[in-house]
């Protein structure tokens, strides 16, 4: 496997979420979720055939963040909106995010930036799923840099 093979990217993602982070109730590795679950979130992403899901946050139906093998993708104003893991150049929690949550431990935001700069928060769980997501997208941003073999 390799860098080119879809597969390779979302077990990438997975492996990177639990060993920075770990599965919660509502941000875990795709397959941690129940089928149904699964179904509804590849429902609401419009996965392309090829996309292999790796990591998600799933509360209800307007409420959630699916980390597939080539996007990130999230509901936004009533339809569903998404970036291609190649316009990752950061990932971060930003310093008001973390004043407002009133604590590192509290952040439900991952803010990602894109390769023009542009801020995206998507949601996540709090602690350790939140450190999961934004250690796995620094991973994908590093890609970006340095496409590994």
């Amino acid at each position: 496997m390799s860098y080119a093979d879809p597969a390779w990217r979302a077990e990438k993602i997975g492996w990177r979420f639990r060993r920075s982070g770990q599965d919660g109730e509502a941000t875990r590795v795709f397959d941690a979720f129940s089928p149904e679950v699964q179904t509804r979130l590849t429902g609401l992403a419009e996965l392309r055939r090829d996309e292999v899901p790796a990591v998600a946050t799933y509360r209800d139906e307007s409420v959630w963040m699916l980390v597939t093998s080539d996007r990130v993708i999230w509901p936004e104003e009533g339809s569903v909106a998404s970036m291609p893991l190649t316009e990752v150049k950061d990932a971060t929690v930003l310093p008001r995010d973390l004043l407002a949550a009133g604590g590192k431990g509290k952040v439900e935001k991952v803010t990602l930036v894109t390769l023009n700069d542009r801020q995206v928060p998507v949601r996540v769980e709090a602690g350790r799923p939140l450190s999961g997501v934004w250690n796995a997208m620094k991973m994908v941003a590093n890609w970006n840099r340095s496409p590994p073999a």
